[in-house]
């Protein structure tokens, strides 16, 4: 399974660039209300939890909470089985929602960052992914569904109910491609 090192956030609920390490020991500190629970609530995020299921009841969804903006990012940097440092990346539908993304290569904050007219700012979605496959940097398609994601992640495919490739052998293999 995935080997989870580091959480970004870009441009989110929290101002600016937020970095969690997560490879070892970590100790959160801060003032009442300054982002601590906001961050550890991210964690079983990245392991396929419903992202919905970590926001309290009295918060906003996920998406409108964490990812507040068409250039919202949430990055989990980790470690694959075999070694390699990966990204699944979580952006904002614009219908609302959640999609997720993988990249092959590990967090650079010069794939997301850009110096505009009011200082560093977040790039749109479409020009980071398209930035990236540029750059020659392997770019997952979009994933909709949280079983997907799961699959992969976690590198299991054992059909679940409500899981999406149900019964489509060809989107099973991609995804086991992915993983």
């Amino acid at each position: 399974m995935a080997h989870l090192l580091r959480i970004v956030m870009i441009h989110g609920h929290l101002d600016g660039v937020v970095e969690l390490s997560v490879d070892g020991h970590t100790n959160i500190c801060g003032t009442n209300a300054s982002g601590k629970t906001t961050l550890q609530r991210l964690v079983p995020v990245f392991y396929g939890e419903l992202p919905n299921k970590v926001v309290p009841r009295t918060r906003r969804k996920f998406d409108a909470f964490y990812l507040p903006h068409r250039n919202s990012y949430l990055v989990y940097e980790y470690r694959r089985e075999a070694g390699s440092l990966c990204q699944a990346v979580l952006t904002r539908r614009p219908e609302g929602g959640v999609e997720y993304r993988f990249v092959a290569a590990p967090y650079r904050p010069e794939d997301y960052l850009v110096e505009g007219e009011n200082g560093i700012e977040a790039r749109e979605y479409a020009d980071w992914a398209s930035g990236l496959r540029r750059s020659g940097t392997g770019v997952s398609a979009k994933l909709s569904a949280t079983s997907e994601y799961r699959a992969v992640i976690q590198n299991d495919f054992t059909p679940t109910p409500g899981m999406a490739l149900h019964g489509n052998r060809k989107e099973a293999l991609k995804l086991r491609q992915l993983a």
